[in-house]
């Protein structure tokens, strides 16, 4: 009888200390997850997007220039 109360009382006990420490786990872990996560993407994206843009933008821009140039270079003078 005393070995089946000391078994469930310690049973719960760890059942009570692992739920606890689980859920306090959980919410420091994920805030901290999330706000990281935010934060990775948000710099990955506008980084992505500014090389992205810079990138795009300096390509068509090369582009233009060299089309342009090429199209006065075939250009009959008149």
């Amino acid at each position: 009888m005393v070995a089946v109360i000391i078994t469930r009382f310690t049973t719960n006990v760890i059942a009570v200390i692992i739920a606890r420490l689980a859920a306090g786990m959980i919410t420091m872990i994920i805030p901290g997850l999330t706000a990281n996560m935010v934060a990775m993407i948000v710099t990955g994206l506008t980084v992505n997007v500014i090389a992205v843009i810079v990138t795009g933008l300096t390509t068509h821009v090369i582009a233009m220039i060299v089309t342009r140039f090429s199209m006065v270079a075939a250009a009959p003078s008149v």
